[in-house]
């Protein structure tokens, strides 16, 4: 394992925060996205939803989930405050930003659009909701994977 020596200015170090505080809050929002399919996923029908998850499916935002992409703009400002001893081609770094670019297209084609679908579809046939659920469900479970491959790049900094 080989950790780069980087510079720890109060900028970098302030960045780093951000960066990490950024990808924890985007994660709760995916983990609250599978939570809340899931649980959706295995009721019987519409008249089950709870007050929680019908305020969730009415008011659910996109805000939070999309945090996910200033996690590799973060990034890209800690690798130019690190004053050199981070590089854009730094193996980590480009493995890392893969893995977002990853979890970014599944955010958007699973889990969002599938979120939306479900609202679309409350008052509809419940088993196409079910369905939908399920997927979303499962693309946010991807998502969480590929975040946490991104998170352990990142603190072991493979190459």
């Amino acid at each position: 394992m080989v950790i780069a020596a980087v510079d720890t200015s109060p900028l970098y170090a302030t960045l780093l925060v951000v960066h990490v505080l950024i990808a924890v809050v985007a994660l709760l929002q995916v983990i609250m996205a599978v939570r809340e399919a899931r649980i959706l996923a295995s009721l019987p029908d519409a008249a089950a939803m709870t007050d929680v998850q019908q305020r969730y499916y009415a008011t659910a935002s996109t805000v939070f989930a999309r945090l996910l992409y200033l996690v590799p703009m973060s990034g890209g400002l800690l690798i130019a405050s690190s004053r050199g001893s981070v590089r854009v081609s730094d193996p980590w770094v480009l493995i890392g930003l893969v893995l977002w670019i990853i979890a970014i297209a599944h955010l958007e084609v699973g889990v969002l659009k599938g979120e939306a679908s479900i609202r679309a579809n409350l008052e509809g046939p419940w088993d196409g909701v079910v369905a939908v659920a399920k997927r979303t469900a499962a693309m946010g479970r991807a998502v969480g994977v590929v975040i946490a491959l991104a998170a352990v790049v990142m603190v072991i900094q493979p190459g």
